[in-house]
């Protein structure tokens, strides 16, 4: 019988680490902040986005997030797109995606939607008023928003002629932490979703003194870490998972996916906002805030 010795104890060992790795691939990120909408899907609050310690103002990149099927069981992809970088990267889901949406068959228009890649932004925020949560107040986040309320930043920034024709218009940079302004958060819901249209900044004025201002920011979040090459699958991984689902390999055992969504993988679609509004495989023209709600739909749909 001596013959036949297993390591049993380096066994359990492997399978725990396993478990223990899985389960942090669908940690919700507690970094994160979102609104916390009432029973009429209205939500207030006020937050100054601010820039990291390099001086970073905000990250984007590209998310896919769908449902798919494999022999019967519907499994889940949400990964970034390498196309973040450009695409010369040539994502396999936004090139099929690009074969879908000229195709004169309104099924694969309807998939190159459900496939399309959505634009993410993402800052550092300080919660400087939150009624629903006051506990949030005077601590610093990561907030991750859509175009909608990306376009309110732009219009300060980079402000149109009719804008300048407004004598009460004045162009800022949202970010600055002394001549930057506070940003009054409103979402009210419609239809379905929430709308952020009434959402705007206010005066400008400094963050604080020098003393808060330093307090602050050593508790930003450093945002380069969102664009590090391993938050993004290389196209092998993703040909290995998806070739079957786009038509461009074999079947092959699929990685990283479940047959039902977890509480914990939810919670982490919740945070991603994007929209429907588009009528493009691709998000990044008409992109709205109201795709987050979007995303939380479906899932919710589902369970």
């Amino acid at each position: 019988m001596a013959k036949y010795k297993f390591d049993w104890d380096g066994l359990k060992d492997k399978i725990q680490k396993e478990e223990t790795s899985k389960k942090k691939t669908f940690e919700k990120d507690t970094r994160f902040w979102r609104h916390t909408a009432d029973d009429q899907g209205k939500a207030a609050a006020v937050i100054r986005f601010i820039p990291d310690k390099d001086g970073n103002p905000f990250v984007k990149y590209y998310t896919h997030s769908f449902d798919y099927m494999v022999d019967g069981v519907k499994k889940y992809w949400i990964r970034n797109c390498i196309n973040t970088f450009g695409y010369d990267k040539d994502c396999p889901i936004c090139k099929k995606n690009m074969e879908y949406w000229n195709s004169p068959f309104e099924q694969d228009k309807k998939l190159a939607s459900q496939r399309k890649r959505k634009l993410v932004f993402v800052s550092n925020i300080l919660v400087v008023k939150n009624p629903a949560n006051p506990d949030d107040e005077g601590k610093v986040f990561l907030y991750q928003y859509g175009q909608k309320i990306y376009d309110k930043m732009k219009q300060l920034m980079f402000p149109s002629d009719e804008d300048m024709l407004d004598p009460d218009f004045k162009s800022f940079i949202p970010f600055d932490l002394e001549e930057g302004a506070d940003f009054l958060l409103k979402v009210k819901k419609q239809g379905d979703f929430p709308n952020y249209d009434d959402s705007k900044f206010s005066g400008q004025k400094p963050l604080g003194d020098d003393k808060k201002i330093d307090s602050v920011m050593a508790k930003t979040y450093e945002l380069n870490e969102f664009m590090a090459p391993e938050k993004f699958p290389a196209n092998e991984e993703t040909i290995k998972t998806l070739g079957s689902v786009l038509g461009i390999a074999a079947i092959a055992p699929v990685v990283e996916t479940v047959a039902k969504p977890k509480k914990e993988e939810k919670e982490e679609l919740e945070d991603l906002s994007f929209d429907s509004e588009t009528d493009s495989y691709d998000t990044e023209s008409k992109e709205s805030d109201s795709d987050i709600d979007l995303d939380m739909k479906f899932f919710d749909d589902l369970t």
